[in-house]
């Protein structure tokens, strides 16, 4: 019963008072609070979910205390309709007239459908849901699916906390809900039983962990657990943990892993005789930032760079410090964290707090703050008690602007102390700007290829790589944060699956993706735990597409590993009889001056991306300054094969850079052989509004703009020589 009650508690908030018609605005994963329409909201057959909206039943707590579990508890009960199937789920507690969490019976068809709650008679609005076989949720501390997890030693008697730290060989119970169906009589009693392990990953602190038992647990309904080994080399306060079942991931939440002793330990961190104390912790964070961005738009680059400071002093009670989520940097590295975020800024439904952090911290006065370096003096400007954000400086011309700021080398922050801090500095080295080395290829995150970022070495800096993607239909955001480490990381498969697909906004996607170093200076003030100051410089490039793999189908699926791997329909390739990729291509293929016919070669493609509206071919010599040797625009999409000299006709040619229309073989000068590329991109436009015969530049940057936003991009390679 310990278990249970610990999972229960988390489970209770306060929401709004009830009224005489319900309203249901949210059903969420009770464990992950995922939101609805990202790509883990759907809900699982057999799990718990937790509905939000206004009056759906009385407005005092109230739990199910006795076998076995009925379809009504205290007025309420909610009906699931899919496919012309209804099924009634059961109510499990009611935490408030806004929040009432039920299970999803197990034999509730998998598909899209319909919730409809009653209360005392009365009938709610039908709520759109997704049911599906397995959508996995871990249950966090802090109550909304992030921070800090519900992971509990085997015997169900301790959590793990930054005062009760795992080490490499335990084992620790990861305790969540959605896992799928049961065959037993659900609502009689517990239906302990294994879930298949080949279809279940566990990661940890990015490291694929063993599991040993996967299942429903033998306390409650429709709550599972996953016991896992904790593996060697790692260590951290907020090591992450991710569960991914047939490909889709959970929610990120973090687990506390000390080898040394059961306190964790993080340089910069709370210091671990004030976690012993359990009284509470008082925290500085300080940051000066250089952002570079680069976004691409319908009329040209746009490219900025801006220097900020911002700053906050917090804080938090005891149990405050187990529940809140991790300060970024903290967690080891080659690693990631993921994040999800409402992105429509809408109030339709106030009454969901799903996707809320409730550990909310009480501000601290400061004094006023100030940062100097070689180029003066700058003000970090109060904005609130406790709150402290300038903007020092900008490389855009605009009114009142000021030059950029900030440079490589020493900065002092300094604070004049206030009613709860006091006097203070702060000294760290501002590190350069990174050397993104493959950063113009960074336009499409997808599943079908690997993501991999490459960078030149910075030394004993950190390098943090992130991520953003909107969705602005479907009203949701995600983001990611990883560090890692050496001189280039790929992006793990099951975080690009957590993430979005991207929205279009004047045919320019939002999707961001960006690195930066990241240097952490402790720091110390009367009135503070714990004091650190965070020097970044980071480098951003929007227009990124992210292309949304992980949206699950009605009934799961979907690739079962954790990295990288095909999207449900395959990579989009495309595949030659004229060459191997990579290898020579057949001499008729080059231009007549080199002994060619200059006909084209035959081309087939393969699982052409969906919403592609058009495609785009390239062709051209890297080695030669990017010749191009043909472009094609307006390609119907349906097109899965281009016949032998049929490149020109196949959609709308453009001016090579021999001068000719349409196709021109290779031609290298005598005694050298060049690498030629081929390009096939899916373009979420119908036309590209240019007429045949454009330019050769035109065209070339026409399609390689294309990139920056296409639904999929399939490349190839080819060699001639003479």
């Amino acid at each position: 019963m310990r278990i249970l009650s610990i999972l229960l508690v988390l489970m209770v908030s306060v929401c709004a008072p009830a009224l005489a018609q319900p309203q249901l605005n949210a059903a969420v994963n009770a464990s992950s609070f995922a939101l609805m329409g990202s790509p883990n909201g759907s809900l699982a057959q057999g799990s718990m979910a937790t509905l939000f909206g206004v009056g759906m039943g009385p407005n005092q707590f109230a739990k199910v205390s006795a076998w076995p579990l009925q379809t009504e508890f205290q007025g309420v009960s909610v009906e699931i309709t899919v496919g012309g199937t209804t099924v009634d789920a059961i109510p499990m507690i009611i935490a408030s007239s806004g929040q009432i969490t039920i299970m999803i019976p197990s034999n509730t068809p998998v598909g899209d459908g319909t919730m409809v709650l009653t209360y005392n008679g009365q009938r709610s609005n039908g709520l759109s849901v997704r049911i599906v076989q397995n959508s996995f949720g871990i249950f966090a501390i802090n109550q909304a699916g992030s921070g800090p997890g519900v992971i509990l030693t085997t015997d169900g008697s301790q959590a793990n906390l930054l005062t009760n730290s795992a080490a490499a060989g335990q084992q620790w119970d990861i305790w969540g809900t959605g896992l799928g169906a049961v065959e037993g009589e659900e609502n009689s009693g517990p239906q302990p039983g294994p879930f298949p392990l080949d279809r279940i990953k566990v990661y940890v602190g990015g490291i694929e962990v063993t599991v040993i038992y996967a299942g429903r647990s033998g306390c409650c309904a429709a709550i599972d657990q996953i016991r896992i080994v904790i593996p060697d080399g790692l260590t951290g306060c907020y090591v992450p943990v991710v569960v991914v079942i047939d490909g889709v991931p959970s929610n990120f939440v973090t687990m506390s892993i000390n080898n040394s002793g059961p306190v964790c330990s993080d340089p910069g961190g709370i210091p671990p005789n004030i976690l012993t104390q359990q009284g509470g912790a008082s925290i500085g964070e300080i940051s000066l930032t250089r952002q570079t961005m680069t976004i691409p738009s319908s009329i040209g680059t746009f490219n900025s760079t801006t220097d900020s400071g911002f700053a906050s002093f917090e804080r938090f009670e005891s149990a405050q410090v187990n529940a809140m989520a991790g300060m970024p940097g903290f967690f080891g590295g080659n690693s990631c964290l993921v994040f999800t975020f409402r992105a429509d800024d809408s109030e339709d439904n106030p009454d969901d707090p799903s996707d809320i952090d409730p550990v909310l911290p009480a501000y601290l006065d400061a004094g006023n703050l100030s940062v100097t370096n070689s180029n003066g003096m700058k003000a970090i400007e109060r904005i609130s008690k406790g709150l402290y954000s300038s903007t020092f400086g900008s490389s855009l011309p605009l009114p009142g602007s000021s030059p950029l700021y900030l440079v490589p080398g020493g900065h002092t922050v300094n604070g004049t102390g206030g009613a709860d801090v006091g006097p203070f500095s702060a000294n760290g080295t501002f590190p350069g700007l990174i050397d993104w080395l493959n950063k113009n290829d960074i336009n499409n995150i997808t599943t079908a290829t690997p993501n991999r970022l490459e960078w030149s070495d910075v030394g004993g800096d950190t390098v943090m790589i992130y991520g953003t993607s909107l969705d602005l239909d479907g009203g949701i955001g995600g983001g990611f944060m990883c560090r890692a480490t050496g001189t280039a990381f790929t992006l793990p498969g099951y975080v690009v699956r957590a993430m979005p697909k991207s929205s279009l906004q004047e045919g320019v996607p939002m999707g961001f993706v960006g690195m930066g170093t990241f240097r952490s200076e402790t720091c110390s003030a009367p009135g503070l735990d714990s004091c650190r100051l965070s020097l970044n410089s980071n480098d951003m490039k929007g227009g990124i597409m992210f292309h949304g793999d992980a949206v699950t189908p009605p009934g799961g699926g979907g690739d079962p590993g954790g990295g990288n791997g095909n999207g449900g329909g395959g990579a989009f390739v495309f595949g030659s009889t004229a060459f191997t990729p990579g290898g020579p291509i057949a001499t008729k293929y080059a231009a007549t001056g080199c002994g060619g016919t200059n006909v084209s070669p035959p081309l087939t493609i393969e699982n052409i991306p969906a919403n592609t509206l058009s495609l785009g071919i390239l062709i051209d010599d890297p080695d030669a300054g990017g010749f191009v040797h043909a472009a094609v625009w307006d390609i119907p999409p349906t097109t899965t094969s281009i016949p032998e000299g049929g490149l020109a006709a196949a959609g709308v040619p453009g001016t090579n850079s021999a001068g000719t229309v349409g196709y021109f073989g290779p031609c290298p000068p005598p005694g050298e052989t060049h690498t030629y590329r081929i390009q096939i991109i899916g373009i979420p436009l119908s036309t590209a509004g240019l007429p045949a015969g454009a330019d050769a530049t035109t065209a070339g940057t026409l399609l390689n703009t294309f990139g920056s936003f296409a639904t999929g991009i399939a490349s190839s390679t080819f060699t001639f020589g003479q």
